[in-house]
This record gives C-alpha cells, structure tokens and sequence, in this order.
C-alpha cells in the first residue's frame, strides 16, 4: 500500500487514510534505526534500542532522496493525527 520507505515516495493522504498513531511512529523511527541513529527517547530506546547505533545529531544519520522526504510527511501525517511523539 505505502511501498519501501527508501524507494517510494509516500503521499500523506495515504498515511491520513491508513496507519495508527503507532505504525507512523514505528515506520518513521524505523527509518532513523536502519541508519544507525542513537535514540535519546526513553520510548524509542525501548522500541528500537541503540545497540550499533553511530549517529547522535539526526541530521547526520545519511538517508536518501526518498526516506529524506518520507519522514517529513510521516511526522507532517502524525502531527495532524494528533499523534504524541
């Protein structure tokens, strides 16, 4: 339905019709795990951990063309889901 997060271009109508809260939190963060970020979040510890991770600052972790304009959409999606973060 949404495709790859690093080889689609996600629409957020399609996230507003589909996904909960936490499947957009998931899939997001999941983008920043697959690049090595350390999480500072106690619940994104929880749910990804930091083991392996290499980046600290967000905007160092190295994604491409499509996951850089996935995630914005995600969190545009999230906040006006009224999701918590």
């Amino acid at each position: 339905m949404f495709g790859c997060t690093d080889r689609n271009f996600f629409r957020a109508q399609d996230l507003y019709d589909g996904p909960n809260c936490e499947f957009l939190y998931v899939m997001r963060n999941s983008i920043y795990k697959e690049h090595g970020y350390c999480f500072t979040t106690p619940r994104a510890i929880r749910t990804f951990g930091n083991a392996g991770c290499r980046y600290d600052d967000v905007r160092d972790v190295p994604l491409n063309r499509f996951e850089r304009a996935n995630v914005p959409t995600i969190q545009a999606v999230e906040r006006g889901k009224g999701c918590s973060r």
